[in-house]
């Protein structure tokens, strides 16, 4: 596999969730059938670092439920990554990174 940045401190996060998704695939009797896939892909420019993809251990209430669960499960991951991206970048270059979100890390928190 061959991966080639694309030159930017760019780091973005994609999450995904699927509600419910085995639920016909598999016996609807079997009570992890139910239980929802979240997953998400935190890239630095064009590279991708990390990705985790897995069946939760809790049947969801919602969809919006399961959103929110793995957008706060990929922020544990994607905060500390953000605050060295932007700790190389100030050293670097000698200049301020980009806020992200129009926030701070600590407002993040």
């Amino acid at each position: 596999m061959c991966m080639q940045s694309d030159g930017s401190f760019k780091l973005s996060c994609y999450v995904n969730s699927d509600f419910g998704g085995p639920f016909r695939s598999k016996d609807p009797g079997n009570p992890v059938s139910v239980k929802p896939r979240t997953g998400y892909l935190i890239k630095f420019g064009s590279v991708p670092i990390l990705w985790l993809s897995k069946l939760e251990t809790q049947i969801a209430l919602s969809p919006s439920t399961e959103e929110y669960t793995v957008l706060s499960q990929s922020k544990h991951d994607l905060i500390p990554r953000w605050e060295k991206v932007q700790e190389i970048y100030i050293k670097v270059l000698k200049k301020d990174y980009p806020k992200m979100f129009g926030l701070t890390p600590k407002c993040c928190l």
